[in-house]
């Protein structure tokens, strides 16, 4: 019995890679396993998925930084999360100013939200700092495509 996960069982863990089948074929240490090699296996589409990683974030930065603070600014909408906030909201939206790094978070209570959000932050930033906002880059998930949401950006 696997100590973490209870009873082991080695089907849970997907297909040997082809490598692996190819060598115990060529060695016959399988009982019952076809020699014939002639074809490659299948494509599982769930051992694809079982076996993605994730790649580590870089430690440096490559490319340049913004040349002003809120030249560039990114953003992105997580959730729905599991637990919702003592105030009832279920989604974060983050915005990065590129330049200084400074981060705003903000709970909200639906996806359809962000672009309320973003105008508050909009005036909010540029007051405090008196500089404007130029660029926004995001996921491109949709989350800021409404018509006001345009209209804003084009005063």
């Amino acid at each position: 019995m696997h100590p973490l996960h209870g009873p082991y069982l080695p089907w849970r863990h997907g297909h040997t890679n082809y490598a692996s089948i190819i060598q115990m074929a060529k060695d016959g240490v399988a009982i019952g396993m076809p020699t014939d090699l002639s074809t490659i296996p299948p494509i599982c589409q769930h051992c694809i998925i079982g076996k993605q990683t994730k790649w580590a974030v870089p430690k440096t930065r490559q490319g340049g930084r913004a040349k002003g603070v809120l030249d560039v600014i990114y953003s992105n909408l997580m959730g729905p999360e599991d637990v919702t906030s003592e105030g009832g909201e279920k989604y974060i939206l983050n915005f990065v100013d590129d330049l200084s790094r400074m981060t705003w978070t903000y709970l909200i209570k639906e996806k359809s939200c962000p672009e309320k959000t973003f105008i508050e932050w909009h005036t909010l930033v540029e007051n405090e700092s008196g500089q404007k906002f130029k660029c926004l880059w995001t996921d491109n998930s949709g989350e800021f495509t409404s018509t006001q949401f345009e209209n804003h950006l084009c005063q």
